[in-house]
């Protein structure tokens, strides 16, 4: 899927038994939304007036990345069998996304970097030998590419907020938050 102009996907063959394809599909289904709501929310934290450059150019950087791996997902779905439709599945999640912002920076950066974590977590598990994914190369790839963005974007956000909460602590601002 490198290198694909946007939009394009890229059809990734695979032998998993259908189980287990039904299943990935249905999890890409949240993980795709995750990564489209990370795009949002680090452009939105990249547009913050009071962030200086380098903070702004590392988040627009992830929500870059974010993006494409929600395209490398949408290529991997494409591949999959279709979910069972769940109409109420995208609102769902949106919504849960929504509550996980905070006006208090650490606060905010935190759940970020959680999120990414708990990103992590799934697709190292899903890699591992007890997974039924490792044997999948292409998809395993795709995994470990996002695995490790992910893994970096936790050490920004958790980097980013640490810097900024201090930032305004120190410069006797109270207690640390983003504008609304």
């Amino acid at each position: 899927v490198t290198g694909r102009s946007r939009g394009q996907v890229a059809l990734i063959g695979h032998a998993l038994p259908d189980s287990v394809a039904e299943s990935l599909a249905e999890l890409l289904l949240v993980l795709g939304c995750w990564e489209e709501s990370a795009v949002f929310a680090f452009q939105r934290l990249a547009g913050r007036g009071e962030l200086q450059h380098h903070a702004q150019a590392q988040l627009l950087r992830i929500a870059r990345e974010e993006e494409h791996h929600e395209q490398l997902l949408r290529g991997l779905r494409a591949s999959l069998p279709t979910p069972r439709p769940d109409p109420l599945l995208k609102g769902r999640l949106r919504r849960f996304f929504l509550t996980l912002e905070s006006r208090e920076i650490g606060v905010h950066f935190a759940r970020l970097a959680a999120l990414d974590s708990a990103v992590c977590s799934i697709l190292g598990e899903l890699r591992s030998p007890k997974g039924k994914i490792h044997l999948e190369s292409g998809i395993a790839r795709i995994f470990q590419n996002i695995h490790e963005d992910e893994a970096n974007h936790v050490r920004t956000a958790l980097s980013l907020g640490h810097e900024l909460a201090g930032r305004q602590l120190s410069a006797g601002l109270g207690q640390p938050q983003l504008p609304e």
